[in-house]
């Protein structure tokens, strides 16, 4: 181990943190988790903001018993409530709504909190969940919307007021930015949905009502923008969760809540509307 990096801030290298709390469990008598998000998963993963997960709590409990000072749940009792850890999401028993669903290098990624799911087909059964931070360790553990920008092949975040632009797993240098840096107004503090749409290379960026376009190589917003999404996308709704252009399928799909729309690219036409656990996830 002596020529590993390690330190309490580790974007290069491992956190002695995380490391010692995952001896620390084994110590404890935990065993390895086969819970991507659980401390005492196998494979180490940096997490920012790092919290035990439900699995290491109920592991730990198992081993040692609930303390008798906590109350049974929320609501009057003889204690506090029991502590409870983030849920590694499952796709099939879950109505998850996503944070974003975005085609990246020809794969068709889904987003919610610190999770994602990935797969080839795009209606085929994604494999998941795995950690974002896996593959994109800078960014934090909850995301409002993502695309790919085809021109060069770069993967956008969205989270809060700021974006994150990579080159494969690596933050380009600079990030994250203000949104103001796009060409949004400052009022603007979190944006909804985004894609990069095939039919004339624009990208579209969805907050609320409105939405905006962008210039890929130009590298600015449009004149026009914003607009109102009922004015450009007849029976597209407001305050979306994401929005996904599939190459030149001719079909961009919408996501809201547990269902999705699939828009006819030439004509602008609502030609479906379906569940997403069923068409989309396998289940």
């Amino acid at each position: 181990d002596d020529d590993r990096k390690w330190g309490f801030c580790p974007d290069q290298g491992y956190s002695l943190f995380l490391v010692a709390a995952h001896e620390f469990g084994h110590a404890m008598g935990l065993e390895h988790s086969e819970d991507p998000g659980a401390l005492m998963a196998p494979i180490y993963t940096y997490t920012k903001n790092f919290r035990l997960s439900q699995d290491d709590i109920k592991g730990i409990q198992e081993l040692y018993e609930v303390s008798p000072d906590v109350g049974p749940g929320p609501g009057p009792g003889p204690g506090p409530r029991p502590t409870l850890g983030p849920v590694t999401p499952e796709l099939c028993k879950h109505d998850i709504v996503f944070d974003g669903v975005a085609q990246i290098r020809g794969e068709t990624f889904f987003f919610k909190d610190r999770f994602m799911w990935r797969t080839v087909n795009p209606r085929g059964k994604p494999t998941g969940p795995l950690l974002v931070a896996t593959f994109w360790p800078d960014l934090p553990e909850k995301i409002d919307a993502v695309y790919e920008a085809p021109q060069d092949e770069k993967a956008v975040f969205f989270s809060g007021n700021e974006y994150w632009v990579y080159s494969a797993s690596n933050l380009d240098r600079g990030y994250p930015k203000k949104l103001t840096n796009l060409g949004l107004p400052a009022d603007v503090q979190r944006v909804d949905a985004a894609f990069n749409w095939g039919r004339n290379k624009r990208t579209y960026i969805f907050a609320g009502d409105r939405y905006w376009k962008y210039n890929e190589e130009k590298k600015k917003m449009e004149l026009a923008s914003p607009k109102f999404i009922a004015d450009s996308w007849n029976g597209v709704p407001d305050n979306l969760d994401a929005v996904l252009g599939l190459g030149d399928s001719g079909y961009t799909y919408f996501f809201k809540d547990q269902y999705y729309l699939q828009m006819e690219d030439k004509s602008l036409k609502i030609v479906k509307i379906g569940k997403i656990n069923s068409d989309w996830l396998g289940c």
